[in-house]
C-alpha cells in the first residue's frame, strides 16, 4: 500500500490511528476542543509578548515554556487521561521517517524560496540572524531553547489539524477528504503566524512557510506521532541554521 494511500485511506490503520476524531480513545466534547485551541492561541501570544514584558533569559525561557504546556494542559483537561493517544511512543522508524521528510522540507523550501526571492519578495529569518551574533554557551542555550519551541509549534499546528478532522469527520465528511482539509487548513494557520516575522509578505509566508509546513505535517500523518513532525521540524531548522553559519564564517 503506497504512502498517499495510508495517509488518506477511507479506512483508519489497524495499530495506530489519529485520535480523537471517531470516538476512538474517545470524542472530544465541543468545550474541549475550544479548551484546547484557545490554549494554543494563549501559548503563542505569552511567546510573543512575554519576552517584551520580561527581559532577557527569564522572559524567553517562561515563554516557550507556557508555549508547550499551555496546549497540553488543555488536553489533558478535554481528554483527561486519553490524552496520551496524542503522544504516543516513537518508534525507530518514526524517526526515521522524521529525518527523511526533514531533507524533504528543506528542498522543497529551497526551491519555493528561490523563487520569491527571484520575484523580490524575501526576507531573512530574524530569528536566524539574532543567533548568528551569539557564540558560545548563550547559542547552545538559544539552540535547546529553540528545539522546545519548536516543538510548541507542532502541538499547535497539529492539535488545530485534529480539531479540523474532528468537526468535519462528525458532519459526515469522509476521513480521507476531512485528513486533507484538515492538513491544508492547519498548514494555512501555522503560515499566517509567521506573517509579523516576515514583515508581512504574504507570498513568501504562504508559499515558502506553508510549502515547509505541509511537508512538515507529513510525519505525522504517517506515523501518527507528534514526535515524528517534531524531529522533522527540528532537524530542519537545525540544518538551516548550520548552513547559515557556515556561510556567514566562510572567509572572502
Amino acid at each position: 500500500m503506497g504512502m498517499g494511500i495510508q495517509i488518506f485511506s477511507a479506512a483508519p490503520q489497524a495499530r495506530r490511528d489519529l485520535p480523537f476524531y471517531n470516538g476512538r480513545p474517545r470524542r472530544l466534547s465541543a468545550a474541549g476542543w475550544w479548551a484546547v485551541l484557545l490554549a494554543c492561541a494563549a501559548g503563542f501570544l505569552v511567546l510573543t509578548i512575554a519576552p517584551t514584558v520580561i527581559t532577557g533569559w527569564p522572559g524567553r525561557v517562561t515563554a516557550v515554556a507556557i508555549f508547550v504546556l499551555a496546549p497540553v494542559v488543555a488536553l489533558r483537561w478535554a481528554a483527561g487521561a486519553d490524552w496520551r493517544a496524542f503522544l504516543p511512543a516513537p518508534r525507530p522508524s518514526d524517526l526515521a521517517i522524521g529525518l527523511i521528510f526533514a531533507l524533504v522540507s528543506i528542498a522543497a523550501s529551497l526551491l519555493v524560496a528561490y523563487g520569491v526571492f527571484l520575484l523580490g519578495e524575501s526576507r531573512g529569518n530574524p530569528v536566524i540572524n539574532g543567533m548568528l551574533a551569539t557564540t558560545g554557551w548563550p547559542l547552545a542555550g538559544f539552540a535547546a531553547l529553540s528545539a522546545l519551541q519548536l516543538l510548541g509549534e507542532e502541538l499547535i499546528t497539529l492539535l488545530p489539524l485534529l480539531a479540523v478532522l474532528a468537526w468535519l469527520h462528525g458532519r459526515g465528511v469522509s476521513r480521507p477528504r476531512a485528513i486533507l482539509a484538515a492538513w491544508l487548513v492547519s498548514s494555512a494557520l501555522f503560515a499566517a503566524l509567521h506573517l509579523p516575522t516576515y514583515d508581512w509578505r504574504i507570498l513568501q509566508v504562504f508559499s515558502v512557510i506553508g510549502v515547509a509546513r505541509l511537508v512538515l505535517t507529513l510525519p505525522y500523518l504517517i506515523t501518527k506521532t507528534p514526535w515524528a513532525s517534531a524531529v522533522a521540524h527540528i532537524i530542519n531548522d537545525g540544518l538551516e541554521l548550520g548552513l547559515a553559519l557556515a556561510f556567514a564564517s566562510a572567509p572572502g
